[in-house]
């Protein structure tokens, strides 16, 4: 079975039919090719918290297509928030004002000071 190799990365599931975006073996090949491909997957499978982890564990940015529900859950959100500090963007305030997030925007924002010296 071919994988990635498959055309499926690079934002190239936006390509296929609205029909097909509820199948779930095309939801997690799009998803393991490329986290970002969460955003072509149907309602449904972006409320799926397997599938959704799956994506921000490749990529925190792909946090911003998760459904509300899971963008409220603080281990997605926590593990998009370690991923990159662009997450953030998306993670609920009040998740955003508790000690580990707090940590964590501290640690990105050291990073990058450190980057820029």
């Amino acid at each position: 079975m071919v994988l990635c190799g498959s055309g499926l990365d690079g934002g190239s599931f936006a390509h296929i039919p609205e029909a097909l975006r509820n199948d779930e073996e095309l939801c997690w090949l799009g998803v393991l090719c490329d986290g970002n491909n969460l955003q072509w997957a149907s309602p449904d499978w972006r409320d799926n918290r397997d599938l959704v982890m799956c994506a921000v564990q490749q990529d925190g940015a792909a946090f911003q297509y998760a459904s509300a529900r899971l963008q409220s859950d603080r281990d997605i959100a926590l593990r998009a928030l370690q991923n990159t500090e662009e997450a953030a963007a998306w993670i609920p305030e009040e998740l955003m004002a508790t000690a580990d997030f707090q940590r964590l925007i501290a640690v990105h924002q050291k990073n990058l000071e450190e980057w820029e010296e």
